[in-house]
């Protein structure tokens, strides 16, 4: 991942977001898509007000799904959820690509079926994501059910009794 992690100093942050651009494209160029995918989450998580930060997210997202195409890891998974996070958050203006957070939604979920011990956290986290989809995404009825799912699942395994979590789902 080349040390550059703390070494951008003062005199170099106008040109962050290019070192870092530069550095994700010779990676991808290069086949190094693990190293291609962590330049361009940084450079969209580190400056995320350059014009080509939310470029660098999209980016970073295929090199994700490059990298679980070949090896569905947890690890892999893990990445897919950062990239996911740094685009959401960098594209919240854009009600076009809210549509992401079911993809963020089914990370999660995929995480909450491979890592031990932390099933309701990625459920819970999941939740969150499926509740982001706008009532306009093509796929929101979808959404609405997997959520819905999910909060079920999450009572279940949680051993919860929350009042307002039964209503909740009850009204809907």
């Amino acid at each position: 991942y080349g040390g550059l992690e703390g070494r951008i100093d003062e005199s170099m942050k106008p040109i962050e977001a290019d070192i870092y651009w530069g550095l994700g494209r010779v990676a991808q160029y290069t086949g190094k898509n693990a190293d291609a995918m962590k330049y361009f989450r940084t450079l969209a998580a580190n400056c995320s007000k350059s014009p080509i930060a939310l470029r660098a997210a999209l980016l970073c997202m295929k090199m994700t799904d490059l990298l679980i195409e070949r090896n569905d890891s947890v690890e892999h998974r893990l990445e897919k959820a950062k990239a996911l996070e740094v685009m959401l958050t960098i594209s919240a203006g854009k009600p076009e690509l809210m549509g992401y957070n079911i993809n963020l939604g089914e990370t999660y979920v995929i995480l909450s079926e491979r890592v031990d011990g932390e099933k309701v956290s990625y459920i819970q986290k999941a939740v969150t994501a499926f509740k982001k989809v706008p009532a306009t995404d093509p796929f929101y009825a979808a959404a609405f059910y997997r959520l819905l799912d999910l909060e079920y699942k999450m009572l279940i395994e949680s051993d919860m009794s929350d009042d307002a979590i039964i209503r909740d789902l009850q009204e809907r």
